[in-house]
């Protein structure tokens, strides 16, 4: 009998071991999705990542950045039947610009898994850089020069890089132009001359924007573009410039009379529905060289069977020698006008020409 109760009391403590020892959960496992490693701007509102981890009822698993325990949450089980899971972190931005790591870790009785993501924080504006002759370059100063520089009936084409370079795919970023006939939203940071985005007549004010969406958080946009906290890089096309194309010089004839005739061809730009002319057409000379000799102009350009026609005099010791020459350079400025009234820009093209006597 005594046996007997001996073997119960033993059968007894066992079971009760049993039921207090933890199961067993195997090997732990944490690990980062997007290869390790993410990017971002430094205006960043937040920055968010995935993970893969076992799932398991003690805490046991730890994100730490910058010395502090960071939260995350569970998106549930990467498929059925397994007790792998996938979780978000979110890390309150905004960060300055630099590379970063956020260490994961879980452990499951005397086992850890471990794993490090990177998180590289890049400027919220366009590529800057320095030319090997020392040459400073901003891509945001180009594209904002072209925007600015647009007249109606022109066609929009720029190419930007964000600072952030091929580390941040292309398909992230979304170009906004607004003024054309329909406001369009572009995927990535280019606008192709095969687009065929034209400024309409009727326009007032365009305006271009880029921003950069975070794939893992719709909610976080960055704009990169400008990025001076303008919303929109904006410009109030005109009409477009006038084609101004160097023309002929002539010969002189009178040696008592050494004079010359310059000719400039200025073409009004076209329109459709509109008719624009030719205004203020001005030509000035800026270098000449005729040894003895200078060159005044003689009168002012006159539009003749519509060619520009300007006069010149070699101002010097007359008769002049046969065989005398050099050269003259001049410069020609031009507006066009619209049917309203309407000025553009002023076009200015430089010519040379050979003096010859």
């Amino acid at each position: 009998m005594r046996t007997r109760s001996i073997a119960i009391a033993t059968i007894m403590v066992l079971l009760m071991g049993c039921a207090t020892r933890a199961p067993y959960q195997g090997s732990p496992f944490i690990k980062w999705e997007h290869d390790g490693a993410i990017h971002s701007f430094d205006k960043a509102s937040a920055y968010t990542a995935t993970f893969l981890a076992k799932h398991i009822s003690e805490n046991s698993t730890v994100l730490e950045f910058q010395g502090k325990q960071l939260e995350f949450q569970s998106l549930g089980p990467v498929q059925d039947n397994t007790d792998i899971e996938s979780y978000k972190v979110r890390i309150p931005g905004p960060l300055g610009e630099g590379l970063y790591t956020i260490n994961a870790q879980q452990t499951i009785g005397t086992l850890t898994a471990q794993d490090k993501l990177t998180l590289r924080v890049f400027p919220s504006r366009l590529i800057t850089g320095t030319l090997q002759s020392g040459e400073e370059i901003s891509n945001e100063e180009e594209i904002k020069g072209l925007i600015t520089s647009l007249s109606k009936g022109d066609v929009m084409e720029f190419d930007a890089i964000p600072s952030s370079g091929l580390f941040i795919p292309e398909q992230q970023f979304k170009t906004i132009v607004k003024g054309l006939k329909n406001d369009i939203t572009l995927i990535g940071t280019n606008v192709h001359y095969t687009d065929e985005y034209t400024i309409p007549i009727e326009t007032d004010k365009i305006g271009v924007k880029i921003i950069w969406q975070d794939p893992l958080d719709q909610k976080v946009q960055v704009q990169v573009f400008p990025s001076d906290g303008t919303e929109f890089v904006e410009s109030m096309p005109g009409i477009k410039r006038p084609r101004i194309v160097c023309g002929d010089i002539s010969r002189i004839i009178n040696e008592h009379d050494p004079v010359f005739h310059i000719s400039i061809e200025v073409k009004a730009p076209i329109y459709l529905d509109m008719t624009t002319t030719i205004e203020n057409v001005k030509i000035d000379v800026i270098e000449h060289n005729v040894n003895g000799y200078n060159i005044v102009p003689i009168d002012s350009p006159k539009l003749i069977n519509g060619t520009w026609v300007m006069s010149f005099k070699l101002a010097g010791t007359l008769p002049i020698i046969r065989g005398t020459g050099g050269s003259i350079k001049i410069k020609c400025k031009a507006t066009a006008k619209s049917t309203n009234g309407e000025i553009s820009p002023e076009a200015v093209k430089t010519c040379r020409f050979n003096v010859v006597y």
